[in-house]
């Protein structure tokens, strides 16, 4: 969790910007900690957009362990759902495209918990997939973050979900990268400052 209780990512490709990732944390009475998310997209071929996505999803956590989770997603068109809640060590609800299947312990596809990278089975935060992953170490290197430069550990995930995936030192999620049909994309922190005013969100 980050002392401010804020993350702001930038997602570019071809080195522009096409949209942004927000994450705030808040802890709970109970001892929960709730995770809101927000992600928008915009990608155009000139000034003729060709994808747009907005990611809403409001996670609840527990000792480090997912205990709900509930989204909506426009994908591109295409409305998508997640309502889930753990219930005595399965996941239980209604998703898009939940099979029933969702044993825990699970992490989502949302990135910021650094043993994402020690999972062999996710449960998607866009639609209630259960996705079977691999992970490869590749090594150390400096990435770009917001105040300069961080060194951080890149893994690779394959099968249901690939992408690459670096995490700092101290576990902070600080790069992401995965191929598109319009080319590689790019996920890197920025300041929340850089973020556009909210009243521009779009929201599912």
């Amino acid at each position: 969790m980050p002392e401010n209780g804020i993350l702001a990512y930038e997602v570019r490709l071809k080195g522009k910007r096409v949209g942004f990732q927000y994450f705030t944390f808040e802890n709970q009475q109970d001892g929960a900690l709730k995770v809101d998310i927000t992600i928008n997209l915009n990608i155009k071929f000139g000034f003729i957009p060709v994808f747009r996505y907005a990611h809403r999803n409001t996670e609840t956590w527990r000792d480090g362990l997912l205990t709900s989770i509930v989204s909506r997603t426009d994908n591109n068109g295409e409305d998508v759902f997640v309502n889930l809640a753990t219930v005595n060590g399965v996941m239980k609800g209604a998703a898009s495209r939940f099979d029933n299947n969702l044993l825990q312990p699970l992490l989502s596809t949302s990135y910021f918990n650094p043993n994402f990278i020690h999972q062999n089975k996710l449960v998607s935060s866009q639609d209630g997939r259960l996705l079977n992953v691999s992970v490869d170490y590749i090594g150390e290197e400096w990435v770009p973050v917001e105040y300069g430069q961080a060194q951080a550990h890149q893994f690779r995930l394959d099968g249901d979900l690939k992408l690459d995936i670096w995490y700092s030192e101290d576990g902070r999620w600080v790069r992401t990268e995965v191929d598109s049909k319009a080319g590689r994309i790019e996920i890197r922190p920025i300041s929340p400052t850089f973020l556009p005013p909210k009243r521009k969100w779009r929201m599912p």
